[in-house]
Formats: C-alpha cells, sequence, structure tokens
C-alpha cells in the first residue's frame, strides 16, 4: 500500500550541492502539473517563480515536476493514476529537453509524505510551518493505535545516495505518522553491486512485490522481491 512508484528512479543522481555551482541561473524554477483526467497524459505549468511556490499547489490526486534550477524532482501524488505515476518521468526528461537543460541535471523521484530536506525547503516557509504544527498536534493525540486495530498505511519511499553508495528505504505509516527507514548498503544486499540492487528493489516496488510486517512494536519488516529489510523507527 501506498507510495508504489511505477518506473525506476534514475541509476544515480549527482549531490544537490554539487549542482549548484554548474547551473543556468537564468532558468526560472517552475512547478508542472502531469494529469491524465482528460484520457491522455498532459503537463502543464502550474506556477513560475520561486516566490509563487506554494506546498498547497502538489495536489495528491496528480504527479508533478518541480524544477528547482539546480534539480528536477518528480512529486508523486498518494491518489495519482498509474498512467501518470509512469508517465512522470518520461515527462521530466521531455521538460528537460524542450528547455535546453543538460542532460546531466539530477533528476530525482519522491513520493508524497517521503520529501526531502532540500525539497520541502523550496516552499512557503510559512505554509510549511502551519503543516508542521498540524502534525506535531496530531502527534500529541494520545491513541492506542494497537487496541483500536487501526489498518495501517504505508507509504515507501527509495532514492540512491551517490555520494555514500547507498540506498535509502524510508517508510512512513500515514495513520500513525511513524516513520522507519534503512541506510541499505552492499553487505545488506548479499554483496552485489549497489546500484544493480537499486535497480532491482525499484523495479520490485514498481511490480508490487512488497510486504509490511509489524506487531506492536518497531522493527518494521519490509520485504521487496528477493530482498528482507528491518527497519527502526525515526524519530
Amino acid at each position: 500500500m501506498g507510495g508504489k512508484p511505477e518506473a525506476a528512479p534514475p541509476d544515480v543522481a549527482p549531490n544537490d550541492e554539487d549542482q549548484k555551482e554548474n547551473v543556468d541561473l537564468n532558468v526560472a524554477p517552475t512547478i508542472n502539473r502531469v494529469n491524465d483526467d482528460n484520457g491522455t497524459v498532459e503537463m502543464s505549468v502550474v506556477a513560475k517563480g520561486r516566490e509563487e511556490f506554494k506546498k498547497s499547489m502538489l495536489d495528491s490526486k496528480d504527479c508533478f515536476v518541480v524544477d528547482l534550477v539546480y534539480s528536477i524532482y518528480i512529486w508523486i501524488g498518494s491518489g495519482s493514476t498509474k498512467t501518470e505515476k509512469r508517465e512522470a518521468m518520461k515527462y521530466a526528461v521531455r521538460y528537460c529537453m524542450d528547455s535546453g537543460r543538460s542532460t546531466n541535471i539530477p533528476i530525482v523521484r519522491v513520493n508524497e509524505g517521503n520529501e526531502t530536506e532540500e525539497f520541502l525547503s523550496a516552499f512557503d516557509e510559512e505554509e510549511s510551518a502551519n503543516d508542521d504544527e498540524k502534525e506535531k498536534e496530531t502527534e500529541n493525540e494520545e491513541i492506542d493505535y494497537a487496541e483500536q486495530n487501526v489498518k495501517r498505511h504505508w507509504d515507501l519511499g527509495i532514492s540512491f545516495d551517490a555520494k555514500n553508495r547507498q540506498i535509502v528505504l524510508r517508510v512512513t505509516d500515514k495513520v500513525t505518522k511513524q516513520r522507519f527507514g534503512r541506510d541499505i548498503k552492499k553487505e545488506d544486499v548479499d554483496g552485489k553491486d549497489i546500484v544493480s540492487a537499486y535497480k532491482e528493489i525499484a523495479n520490485a516496488v514498481n511490480g508490487g512485490e512488497v510486504k509490511y510486517t509489524f506487531i506492536d512494536n518497531p522493527p518494521l519488516i519490509v520485504d521487496i522481491g528477493q530482498y528482507n529489510f528491518s527497519c527502526p523507527a525515526f524519530l
């Protein structure tokens, strides 16, 4: 359940900080919606210029291509269609080509609820602060989820940390807001080449070969294809 990408993320994306020194400063940041409501997939500009960015523009029912100039993010809404998820990467690449951007620019895929700090920092700070406050209020509610037998909704995100040569696995329970994760290294995938393992894991996630096992307390056990990962809780 939740956060299942329909296409493998890019092989190895350069670190964002390394890219900032080699960008065209004349390029305007944009938010672009990928939507198939009319029966065919279309991409349209939602906002142009960082001052226009608001996180509320990201609709859970769609996918978005967010150009931060030094990197491009594909944001996957939790309620987006399979077609939108599958086509979002193609539209991001086409966007780069049509706008004359370098093919070396990192393209990073993130799932709703598992965004990176770099991505979230692009949006209106006041709005983000309000969202954080709402999350704190939810966390402070004393609810015994196990006693109430609440069904959990797992949202999974994976990315490749090229600098440290590891796969970053993060899972959020969108009901309780609990977060789990593991940084997967070569020794965690039977000594295989980490990039090859990353592709295998991404393809398994794409195919829905994911099983979650959680009994009362951490860790969360995540089976992805042939791999099994024990994921401790994140504070």
